[in-house]
């Protein structure tokens, strides 16, 4: 008896591959990123702060200090050198030196002597001669400009002065200010004060950076001086000014008008004097008058003010009078120049 074997169907198999291959790409995909989101946290990040600046990005302070220099030297060309070539020193001296001076739009006597200092009256009276159809205050337009040009002028004089005040431009070049004063009236304004501010910008710590804990040593400026000073300018500076604007002959003579332009002159020098003067007979007389009530005072365990609120306090006063020179000399100048002349 025969078995008969069914054949079975051959089939082909595969040999089975020892490397997981779905396995593996998955750990692949997994690793690769476990590894970027690691890098993602360990790659430093740049702050925009060290971010490389290109050589032609300049900061505000540098175009500011080459700037000044540049408009030092317009004011130069405006003033110095215009004046020259349109004839206007050639006239003064020539003018100066005929044989019976006249003053400017008068018939009067050119006053020659005021100091019987030759050199120093031979300038004050080309100055003289030189500001004489400014403080006329018949010239119409050039009046308006003259009112107008006080005010801001005098406005950045206190401001100049207050910068010297400063506890950290104490015995520097920019303390100096009467004498950037007196060479600004014989060279002119508009190339001296960006001198100025050059030389502050590079010597004053206060332009520069520093810590907070370093403001009073830098910043203050004495409560007697902040006190002191708008009364200082208004003497030194304002009466002057409006001396030498007094009408002439209606008002004052010719010879008493031009000693009245001559004293406004040194008005740096007055500033400087009159400053001194008024802080120390001031403190002396503090001292003497309220000593016995600053001695019961200091028993006291009554806190004392800081000195930051001392100077805000009176620094705002200083502030306010300059912005009240600028509005007063400004505003009604700005308004008759906008009127019509119908109301004129």
């Amino acid at each position: 008896m025969s078995v008969l074997l069914r054949p079975h169907p051959a089939t082909v198999t595969t040999p089975v591959d020892d490397f997981p291959r779905y396995n593996y790409s998955r750990r692949l995909t997994s690793s690769t990123q476990s590894i970027n989101s690691t890098s993602s946290i360990t790659t430093p990040t740049f702050v925009p702060s060290f971010t490389p600046v290109p050589w032609y990005h300049f900061s505000l302070r540098t175009i500011v200090l080459i700037t000044l220099p540049l408009f030092s030297l317009a004011g130069l060309y405006g003033t110095l050198i215009l004046g020259d070539a349109n004839g206007t020193f050639k006239a003064i001296m020539a003018l100066i030196a005929s044989e019976k001076p006249r003053f400017p739009g008068t018939d009067d006597e050119l006053l020659m002597q005021y100091t019987q200092i030759g050199w120093l009256d031979k300038q004050l009276t080309v100055l003289v001669t030189f500001f004489a159809p400014v403080v006329d205050m018949n010239q119409g337009a050039l009046s308006m400009f003259s009112i107008f040009g006080t005010g801001q002028f005098g406005a950045a004089w206190t401001l100049m002065v207050m910068e010297s005040l400063r506890m950290g431009n104490r015995r520097r070049v920019v303390s100096f200010v009467g004498t950037f004063g007196l060479i600004l009236q014989n060279i002119s304004y508009t190339v001296t004060v960006p001198i100025w501010l050059f030389i502050h910008l590079l010597t004053s710590p206060v332009s520069k950076p520093f810590p907070g804990t370093h403001a009073n040593s830098v910043l203050l400026i004495s409560p007697w001086d902040l006190s002191i000073l708008p009364v200082s300018i208004i003497l030194s500076f304002l009466v002057p000014t409006i001396l030498m604007g007094l009408d002439a002959p209606n008002v004052v003579s010719t010879l008493t008008h031009q000693r009245f332009i001559a004293l406004w002159q040194p008005f740096p020098l007055w500033t400087i004097l009159i400053h001194v003067l008024l802080r120390s007979t001031l403190q002396t007389l503090s001292t003497s008058l309220f000593s016995s009530t600053t001695t019961k005072a200091s028993t006291t365990s009554r806190p004392k003010t800081p000195l930051g609120t001392t100077y805000i306090s009176n620094a705002k006063h200083v502030y306010r009078f300059i912005l009240t020179l600028c509005l007063t000399t400004h505003l009604p100048i700005l308004i008759l120049s906008l009127l019509p002349p119908s109301l004129l």
